[in-house]
């Protein structure tokens, strides 16, 4: 378990974003998600918190020696956004984490926001907007 440890995983909204929240919230963390489509944030997040509640119950009857065992629930943080836009990234990632508290408790980043782009890797325009991003 991590205790009070933080991570914060980009593009979590689905795919490998969420698969790497699940991953982190098994192994004890609280999540700071981040991606641009809310609904899904929040639909992952309220997921991840039954899941830590359900684990903990399903421990709790499995135990045979009938000691108390205590729950730690899962705190997460949905931050709605694209990361593509760095003057938002500056003004508006850091301070959702300067609000709640966690500017400087983030212990795991999992960075996964990213783009994709079809075709002739030579013909996709300008490539130092490709490598800015």
């Amino acid at each position: 378990s991590h205790g009070e440890s933080w991570a914060l995983v980009t593009g979590a909204s689905s795919g490998i974003g969420a698969e790497i929240a699940r991953e982190l919230e098994q192994e004890g963390f609280h999540l700071v998600l981040v991606g641009r489509r809310a609904q899904a944030l929040e639909r992952l997040s309220r997921e991840l918190v039954a899941n830590r509640r359900d684990a903990f119950l399903n421990r709790t009857l499995q135990s045979t020696k009938g000691e108390p065992m205590e729950y730690r629930s899962l705190r997460t943080e949905v931050v709605s956004m694209d990361l593509a836009n760095r003057s938002l990234l500056e003004a508006s990632l850091v301070a959702r984490l300067e609000e709640a508290g966690l500017r400087h408790k983030i212990d795991v980043l999992a960075l996964n926001a990213g783009v994709g782009v079809c075709g002739d890797f030579l013909d996709e325009g300008d490539p130092m907007h490709t490598l800015d991003l």
